[in-house]
């Protein structure tokens, strides 16, 4: 794995020869101590995850976390990966998050909703194509809870022009969504999505 290629001090000294291979603390909170060595090797796997899940030199990458030696382990993995961190006070509810997100570049784009009873014999399908954005599945399934739907699961893609997300639903008496009911879905999901 690539890392970052000007690496500042402190991941220097984080991921280099000296006291990164000790066995001397480097991170301590309540739930216990970090050695040198198991900081490197936890920067590090971050890092490789990061990238094998697509993470690019710059991206941006929210944290969410109190602060612990958890959250110290991801800042650091994300600046080994060449990546930002975007700090979010966890002790927001999370709509105040949502809407403390900015738009990111492609965000504005075309919101598709379908709802389609034919493609199982069980649920009804609930297929959305939209832009990729923090906060994307919670708002979908959020919209759904709210509208009285049960999700059994999902099947959810992130493609270069967007995401593709299908809810596999039904009502809270198990049925599949009547003709009037999917319209409502189709049109508040899209509601939610473009607010």
């Amino acid at each position: 794995m690539s890392l970052a290629t000007n690496l500042s001090p402190l991941l220097a000294g984080v991921l280099g020869d000296g006291p990164a291979g000790s066995s001397q603390p480097a991170l301590c909170d309540r739930a216990g101590a970090v050695t040198y060595g198991q900081l490197r090797e936890d920067v590090l796997r971050v890092a490789a995850w990061l990238r094998r899940s697509g993470c690019s030199a710059g991206d941006r990458i929210a944290i969410c976390l109190p602060k612990s030696r958890l959250a110290v382990e991801l800042i650091l993995g994300i600046l080994a990966a060449d990546a930002a961190y975007v700090p979010l006070n966890h002790r927001l509810p999370l709509e105040a998050l949502l809407a403390t997100t900015p738009a990111l570049d492609g965000d504005s784009g075309e919101v598709s909703v379908a709802v389609d009873n034919e493609a199982s014999q069980v649920f009804s399908l609930v297929e959305v194509r939209a832009p990729d954005r923090v906060g994307l599945l919670y708002r979908i399934a959020r919209a759904l809870h709210d509208l009285g739907l049960d999700i059994h699961h999902a099947k959810v893609a992130t493609h270069p022009d967007g995401a593709l997300d299908v809810f596999y639903v039904w009502d809270l008496r198990g049925n599949k969504l009547d003709p009037e009911h999917a319209c409502r879905v189709s049109n508040e999901v899209q509601k939610r999505l473009h607010g």
